[in-house]
């Protein structure tokens, strides 16, 4: 059985009157969602295989998966999608930078930079423009929202920093970042 809203796009391909628009209990939800704690409700499962083949490798990627899951939550409730956050402190960084820099900056395929920056212009976090410089080049622009954004996501950082490192002491998080600035840099190309 199909909900009315899905008949009507499927039929129109539009949304069903009212389809999308928020309502007093999203909102209560969403405040809810935003003050809860940061914590993983979903912890991903040891493989013995993967623990047997690449034991850090996967010990690396179940602590990222939570991280993300522990974040999900929480950017939604701002009316963000994972990812987005991402893509804003680099705008935070460089702010006015072009479509392509950003691509760079994030290590991400065009394609999905330019459907999160669709969907973030649309949410009115940013703007795109065509380059004076260079017509073919499309300059990304934060709006007074996408910067208001600031201050609430990098709580949402520091609070991921603090719940996924709180068993470690200030060294062992010191050599940790160490540990893992070096296995970053070993997986960058050579130059």
């Amino acid at each position: 059985m199909m909900r009315r809203g899905s008949d009507t796009q499927a039929k129109t391909g539009r949304k069903a009157p009212g389809a999308g628009v928020r309502r007093p209990a999203e909102d209560v939800r969403r405040r809810a969602a935003s003050e809860e704690a940061l914590t993983c409700s979903r912890f991903p499962q040891q493989s013995t295989v993967a623990q047997e083949a690449a034991p850090t490798a996967h010990a690396l990627w179940r602590v990222v998966r939570m991280d993300k899951t522990m974040m999900s939550g929480r950017l939604r409730s701002l009316g963000l999608a994972l990812g987005q956050d991402l893509l804003l402190l680099q705008l935070w960084d460089h702010d006015g930078c072009t479509q392509s820099e950003l691509v760079d900056r994030l290590g991400l395929d065009p394609s999905t930079v330019t459907k999160m920056l669709q969907r973030m212009e649309r949410d009115g976090w940013l703007t795109r423009a065509r380059s004076d410089d260079d017509g073919r080049a499309s300059i990304v622009t934060l709006t007074a929202a996408g910067r208001g954004l600031r201050e609430r996501v990098t709580a949402l950082w520091r609070d991921l920093e603090r719940e996924t490192l709180k068993t470690l002491s200030d060294d062992e998080q010191r050599q940790l970042r160490t540990l893992l600035g070096k296995v970053e840099a070993g997986l960058q190309p050579a130059t």
